[in-house]
């Protein structure tokens, strides 16, 4: 059976302390995900709106799972399509993804061009 955690946040400067509390109540991201793992961070890029529109997920959350992934020694991909529109690269930049990922060390990933992804 799937198992659901929900936290509430005062707001995304407790992001954090949300997604560690979220995660622990799940057993942790151990549980996930190993050392030398491949993971990937879907994000929902909906198109090239900055986060104050919230119709992508907002940065402090992605940099809030990478900073809880970075001591696994994983491997951290960040990506999504912005529905095969071309948009993708834009609304990585826009949204504040692209910086979040490349100042925390993760790959990005335009699915609209990168085809076949393998994570074997």
């Amino acid at each position: 059976m799937a198992k659901v955690s929900i936290v509430k946040c005062a707001g995304y400067g407790d992001a954090e302390q949300c997604v560690r509390k979220s995660l622990d109540l799940l057993g942790g991201i151990k549980n996930y995900v190993k050392a030398g793992n491949r993971v990937l961070l879907k994000v929902n890029l909906l198109g090239p709106k900055p986060p104050s529109a919230a119709m992508t997920t907002h940065p402090k959350i992605v940099a809030a799972v990478m900073r809880i992934l970075q001591p696994i020694d994983c491997e951290i991909w960040v990506g999504d399509s912005s529905g095969g529109r071309g948009l993708t690269e834009k609304s990585l930049e826009v949204s504040g993804i692209q910086a979040v990922a490349e100042r925390l060390g993760g790959k990005t990933l335009n699915f609209d061009k990168a085809g076949m992804f393998s994570c074997d």
